[in-house]
């Protein structure tokens, strides 16, 4: 301790008397340097401050802030902090803060809070503290917007606009966000007060995950199965699950995602026995990477004479462009495609060692074997190649689909004796009705004709069997007629002229 009285003595005893007093405590003088960071979200407004306390005379062990009403507190970090209370007093909260020991020099003080928006509000008051006891309190306060939010100021008082350069570089690094405003203050009566117009947006979506490219290659057997694999390029940013609306008969094979097996779930709500959305776990990576379905649709099986229908699964994400090649049974004829993406081949004939090498290049042939090995699906030796193509095809109210007529050797037979009996019956109802028999009526001989029509219209307009039979009979029952109606006509003129010639001429 510190020496404060010294005495001396010879022979007679020593004998002190000490009358103690307890000092009277001179509160410590100090500065303050306030720094806000005011960032202003959809319900909330959260101020980040940091308390700079210059001492310049003497010690504190204790401080007090002042917050405005309807603010809350989060945090308060402080050296040597024992603690800290908040206490309502009038229109204003009182922050009391104690040390463990007496405070000497410069410290920091951190603190965070929040202030509830109403949804109503354009002008919203900035909640910034004070400090009490402080000879010259300085500060400066940076806005910044967290949503879509535009903000203009409404109130300043008492405040000085800054650039943004002169903020300090703790307060910029604390967002990544643009800071929209900067103010500075002194300390002043009546204090600052800083007041915000606030203009919200409303925020568009985007996209989460896109599909770079689309493969599918489907193979149609002759019994109606058709197993399609489907080859997707990826990325992701957010998105948890892709959800793939199959077509309709459709049952999921295999997933694999990134090259490894995936258990596809079924989306909550669909009926068993609808089609499902089939909910697929994918990576959250913005590097393209594989997504492959296998899956069989049951479809009318490929007989003598008929069509050809499917359609593409609808991914629940944006697919850039998509493929699809589609392989058909060898022993068919086959007739022009109906379809609403691009035709890219047609009618192509393709080997079994061609048919492979399409399938392998999806990436997992072996995959796609084994799947098709226990429902004992034999990949035919020949084939006849399909394909098309389509950008955004996802993003039609209509699925992507086509079709393609098809007949056997005795379909198509078959398709030609129902032309023949098409047009002898529309030729003969044409006939009877020109030939005026009073023992048929009119209406059932153009009846007669009708039939023949609606037979030819089902057999080339429905089956499309070639109607080059039906057409040259046409030109040549019209030549017959035309002849005979000629040669009536020129002997009726020949007989006409004889009648005019004068007697004895």
């Amino acid at each position: 301790m510190t020496v404060a009285h010294t005495f001396k003595y010879a022979d007679a005893l020593p004998r002190v008397m000490v009358e103690t007093s307890t000092p009277e405590v001179v509160q410590g003088k100090f500065d303050a340097q306030v720094d806000t960071l005011i960032s202003l979200g959809e319900v909330t407004m959260t101020g980040a401050a940091s308390l700079e306390i210059h001492l310049k005379s003497g010690r504190i062990n204790s401080l007090e802030l002042e917050l405005p009403e309807g603010v809350n507190l989060l945090s308060l970090t402080a050296p040597s902090l024992r603690t800290y209370a908040v206490n309502p007093q009038d229109d204003a909260q009182l922050v009391s803060i104690e040390f463990t020991q007496e405070m000497e020099g410069q410290f920091r003080l951190e603190l965070s809070y929040e202030r509830i928006l109403v949804d109503d509000t354009s002008e919203v008051e900035v909640p910034t503290l004070t400090v009490r006891g402080a000879e010259v309190e300085q500060g400066r306060i940076a806005v910044e917007a967290l949503s879509a939010a535009e903000i203009q100021p409404a109130t300043t008082e008492q405040l000085s606009a800054i650039d943004i350069k002169e903020l300090p570089q703790q307060l910029i690094l604390r967002t990544t966000n643009p800071i929209l405003l900067a103010y500075k203050y002194v300390h002043a009566d009546p204090p600052h007060r800083l007041a915000l117009n606030v203009t919200r947006h409303r925020v568009l979506g985007t996209q989460e995950a896109v599909i770079d490219r689309a493969d599918y290659r489907t193979l149609f057997t002759r019994d109606g199965l058709f197993v399609t694999t489907a080859h997707f390029v990826v990325r992701n940013s957010r998105k948890q699950f892709l959800r793939v609306q199959l077509p309709e008969g459709s049952r999921i094979w295999s997933v694999f995602v990134n090259g490894k097996p995936e258990n596809p779930a079924r989306s909550d709500g669909d009926d068993e026995e609808e089609t499902p959305s089939v909910l697929i776990k994918i990576l959250n990576s913005t590097r393209g990477f594989p997504v492959q379905i296998i899956y069989a649709t049951e479809g009318a099986s490929i007989r003598r004479l008929g069509k050809v229908e499917a359609a593409l699964p609808r991914p629940d994400i944006l697919v850039t462009q998509s493929r699809w090649d589609a392989f058909l049974p060898a022993e068919m004829r086959y007739g022009a495609p109906s379809t609403n993406m691009d035709i890219v081949r047609v009618g192509a004939p393709v080997s079994a060692s061609e048919l492979e090498a399409e399938f392998a290049r999806l990436g997992d042939a072996a995959g796609a074997q084994q799947a098709l090995e226990p429902l004992r699906i034999t990949v035919p030796t020949s084939g006849v190649h399909y394909a098309f193509e389509k950008l955004y095809a996802n993003q039609s109210d209509h699925d992507a689909w086509f079709s393609v007529p098809y007949a056997s050797a005795g379909g198509a037979f078959t398709g030609q004796l129902a032309n023949l009996l098409g047009i002898a019956l529309f030729w003969t109802g044409i006939w009877l009705s020109r030939r005026g028999d009073a023992r048929l009526e009119p209406r059932r001989a153009l009846a007669v004709a009708g039939v023949g029509a609606a037979i030819l219209l089902i057999t080339i307009g429905f089956y499309h069997v070639s109607a080059t039979l039906p057409m040259v009979l046409s030109v040549l029952v019209g030549l017959g007629l035309a002849a005979r109606h000629g040669k009536a006509y020129v002997a009726q003129l020949r007989h006409s002229f004889a009648d005019e010639k004068p007697q004895g001429g």
